[in-house]
């Protein structure tokens, strides 16, 4: 923790430097280690991150890093009805029974009060034992079912960030990922931010205000952009145009991706790409062609951006492709979030 009271630790996306592709380099055994990573790409693939510790004895999970949700969850031990396959590297299952410092949260808490009235759920309760059931649902219609608990929880060298973090006991949902869970990044009361010591809370989304039409959400556990349909039709024809004249074609087999093929059936020329700029009123983005491209084949890439329409409509959402390489800061004391090309 630095003296101004911001907590930094590693965060790794798939292809960032620090990512050994060697089948051989898994460190989760240690936490304290700022380089530790997961080999595995199929934990890594279009995510970022996290190591944490939970409970006492404490026991490591990686979990996904998302500023677009608030809940933090992980599977636990005893699974109810269905929990998805956690691979040994992302840690071992977390078994509250083991842990002495876990609690249940009790069905009047406001904590579970809270996370009832935002998720539009009326009530969910076990009276015989008191105990708060959450569900979590996400745009990409995955979720998560359980039980909602605290317990302590620590980063980097064993240190403590909350003693009483607020946290799901997952005991049954329909995630795709192979880490533990979700840490979420969300400003509500029951977020990782407002239950760490000395932290603040923080708005994950660009200020209302930094955009002259509609809200932009920053979400690092959505992969695309996505924005509003006459301004992605309008990127599109820009972009067709552009590439056009660097020898691709576009291609139609697709009702949501834009994707250009070479003309030569050659290979993609990164160098020869396109720079796009996302501009707001506070703020010009400048994104290199890997932000704006992902590669689907030798010869065929896609733009990493979507019409709203084909995630969540009314909701324009600024993905981690975009992001790649980009150190993004939340200043948690004056509310905005910040952007550095090329930082990490």
């Amino acid at each position: 923790m630095s003296k101004d009271g911001a907590f930094h630790f590693p965060v790794f996306h798939r292809d960032h430097p620090c990512l050994d592709s060697s089948p051989a380099a898994a460190h989760a055994a240690s936490v304290s280690d700022a380089g530790t990573v997961i080999a595995d790409d199929k934990i890594h693939k279009g995510k970022y991150l996290m190591a944490i510790s939970l409970g006492t004895p404490a026991v490591f999970n990686l979990v996904a890093i998302d500023t677009g949700s608030t809940l933090s969850w992980v599977p636990c031990r005893r699974c109810q009805i269905f929990c998805h396959h956690q691979v040994s590297e992302a840690g071992r299952i977390f078994d509250p029974e083991n842990s002495t410092t876990y609690r249940h949260i009790g069905c009047s808490n406001e904590g579970c009060i809270d996370l009832h009235h935002d998720n539009g759920v009326p009530y969910g309760c076990i009276e015989e034992s008191d105990t708060c059931l959450y569900l979590v649902r996400y745009g990409s219609s995955q979720y998560s079912v359980g039980k909602l608990g605290t317990d302590r929880l620590a980063l980097g060298d064993n240190y403590t960030v909350s003693g009483g973090f607020i946290f799901g006991c997952s005991e049954d949902d329909g995630f795709k990922g192979y880490e533990a869970g979700v840490i979420g990044f969300g400003n509500k009361t029951y977020s990782y931010f407002n239950h760490a010591e000395a932290c603040h809370p923080v708005d994950p989304g660009v200020d209302p205000s930094s955009y002259t039409r509609q809200m932009m959400i920053v979400d690092s556990g959505t992969d695309e952009t996505f924005l509003q349909p006459p301004i992605l039709y309008s990127f599109d024809d820009a972009m067709t145009a552009a590439m056009r004249d660097k020898g691709y074609s576009r291609g139609y087999d697709d009702d949501v991706e834009v994707c250009f093929k070479s003309a030569s059936g050659g290979k993609v020329e990164w160098r020869d790409l396109r720079m796009v700029e996302m501009k707001f009123i506070r703020a010009t983005m400048k994104l290199l062609p890997e932000n704006v491209f992902h590669q689907r084949s030798a010869d065929q890439i896609c733009l990493a951006f979507q019409p709203d329409t084909a995630g969540v409509q009314g909701v324009q959402i600024l993905g981690n492709k975009a992001l790649r390489s980009f150190r993004v800061v939340y200043d948690l004391q004056k509310m905005t979030i910040g952007f550095q090309a090329r930082a990490c």
